[in-house]
């Protein structure tokens, strides 16, 4: 697309928005779950991108120590002769922090982030280096959540670059540029990105704020959390007769019989010992029979205590869950969260669907999706959303002076429900630029140490403590104590990489800029002679005593 064709408000969109574009070729090229020592970076390639616009470059080969799969060779065109003389990766590393630290507001923007953010963090925890924490847009997922006709999920960089008609070229020797296919790659990527925002503006989408909800970027701490909780998860061998008694095209009548819900019953039951994948795809084909299937999920929540059961049968619970209205989403919960709590984690070899795939356990994250379905409160006349801060909402949440959820949520055992309820109205709130709501909630918070039930409202506090230097003290406190009780819950990564990296830079900034005290000026009408040493008599020998001097003529 010409500049002409993206219109005005493909500028507005990327008006001083600044994109590091990275890939990474590695010794390599499947993703298979063995140890991530397998996977070196031997070629690193990035671009930088500034109003639209390539403005910088940065490429480098890195020894790896061990050869390269004949695999990864035949897909990238470097063979391991080629990597003889060329610096190790730890020093490849050190030069990327340096070419990194030049554009310290960039996001970062990659084709299948999960492989070239998950092994560059492999490659930093090998070299001892703390890895870089920055905004990650992916564009293998980028035209899908634009709705773009035509894109799949897990769109290939070539497909995307045949649709735009892009092939950048390199400015390197013909004979050199088997060598710089990751420079090559970062550059396509960077002119799908460009044109994929121009499709984004088309759209209307032309804020920034609009441009994240839409592509949902993601910490690199979490993308990287993810591949090693891929790694560390295996899953589960389903023996071929289950999928074919369990997973047939029958469905549930329109008014099943007590048995043929017993039989279904017992089907998923059989899933959730297997950690069968395609529990979900079970329940929401007879989702028709919503009121009765949940019904007899939730009869097996107190069963399912091994490590796996639960995030499996949450899993398949779910989809039912979404359909709840406010009062059965509370009511639901209140009856049910001591099974979930009480039930075993997932354990590497016996895990979950949603683990075995890296995401967080739903045993873990499962009250945030009941905090959203307890807060929605419905829509106005004029078709929006009710407001978490409007007077109805205040008064039955967290404003007045009884009854309030705030108070009678964490009496009941809820504390986790009340605490990501208190973050989900801070959220609002702070997206109206109501300053003074905020510390309110926040003051509210942690007078019933609600800070430290949810990841996600212990970061909100810390960074408000943040302001205040004298409060350090008080951060790291906090802090130690959440991650203390560290799940799969993403919210903790956040807190983690905030903590070891915005935090500590700010306060280390505070301690090197601290001001020496500069002396005070002496008075110009004071002479030595107007000095005198105290009496000897006087307890204060070594003080000095100035003498009172008349009033200026």
């Amino acid at each position: 697309m010409s500049a002409q064709e993206k219109g005005a408000a493909y500028r507005e969109l990327v008006a001083g928005r600044e994109f590091v574009v990275l890939d990474i070729e590695t010794t390599r090229t499947k993703a298979t779950r063995t140890a991530d020592a397998a996977y070196h970076p031997i070629s690193v390639g990035a671009v930088v991108l500034l109003n639209g616009t390539r403005r910088a470059t940065f490429h480098r080969l890195a020894n790896p120590g061990v050869p390269v799969d004949k695999d990864s060779s035949a897909y990238n065109g470097i063979r391991t002769a080629d990597l003889t003389g060329q610096p190790e990766v730890a020093t490849v590393l050190a030069e990327l922090d340096a070419f990194l630290a030049r554009y310290p507001d960039a996001s970062l923007v990659c084709h299948n982030a999960l492989f070239d953010v998950g092994h560059l963090a492999s490659a930093y925890a090998r070299a001892g280096m703390a890895p870089f924490d920055r905004l990650v847009f992916d564009t293998e997922f980028l035209g899908v959540r634009l709705k773009l006709p035509g894109v799949a999920n897990f769109a290939k960089l070539t497909d995307l670059a045949t649709r735009y008609g892009i092939d950048t070229a390199l400015a390197v020797p013909r004979a050199q540029a088997r060598l710089h296919k990751a420079l090559k790659d970062a550059q396509d990527t960077a002119e799908v990105l460009d044109c994929l925002l121009a499709e984004a503006a088309l759209a209307g989408i032309t804020s920034w704020e609009e441009f994240c909800r839409v592509a949902k970027p993601k910490r690199s701490g979490d993308i990287a959390a993810t591949v090693r909780r891929r790694r560390r998860m295996r899953a589960p061998q389903i023996p071929a007769g289950h999928v074919r008694s369990c997973h047939g095209r029958g469905r549930l009548p329109a008014r099943p019989s007590e048995d043929a819900l017993d039989a279904w019953t017992a089907k998923v039951a059989a899933c959730v010992r297997l950690h069968c994948p395609t529990i979900a795809a079970k329940v929401l084909y007879d989702e028709r029979q919503a009121p009765r299937l949940l019904d007899r999920l939730t009869g097996l929540l107190a069963t399912s205590r091994d490590p796996g059961d639960m995030g499996t049968l949450l899993v398949g619970l779910e989809p039912l869950l979404e359909r709840l209205d406010r009062p059965a989403a509370r009511a639901w919960y209140k009856a049910n969260h001591r099974h979930i709590r009480d039930a075993k984690p997932c354990e590497p070899h016996a895990a979950c669907p949603a683990c075995v795939a890296g995401g967080p356990c739903p045993r873990d994250v499962i009250y945030q999706l009941l905090t959203r379905r307890a807060l929605d409160y419905g829509t106005t006349a004029a078709g929006v959303p009710v407001s978490l801060l409007s007077k109805q909402v205040k008064k039955d949440l967290y404003y007045g002076k009884s009854a309030r959820k705030i108070d009678t949520w964490p009496a009941q055992g809820l504390s986790d429900v009340a605490a990501h309820m208190l973050w989900v109205v801070v959220q609002e709130a702070r997206a109206k630029h109501q300053h003074t709501t905020v510390s309110k909630l926040l003051a509210s918070a942690v007078e019933r140490d609600l800070q430290l039930a949810d990841p996600h409202l212990a970061l909100e506090v810390a960074r408000h403590w943040a302001r205040s230097p004298d409060r350090d003290g008080d951060v790291e406190q906090l802090v130690t104590a959440v991650l203390a009780g560290a799940t799969s819950n993403p919210g903790y990564g956040d807190l983690e990489a905030w903590f070891h990296g915005s935090f500590r830079r700010a306060a280390e900034a505070r301690h090197a800029a601290a001001r020496v005290p500069r002396p005070r000026k002496a008075d110009p009408r004071r002479t030595p002679a107007d000095i005198e040493l105290r009496p000897p008599e006087s307890s204060h020998t070594y003080r000095y005593q100035l003498h009172r001097l008349p009033p200026a003529g």
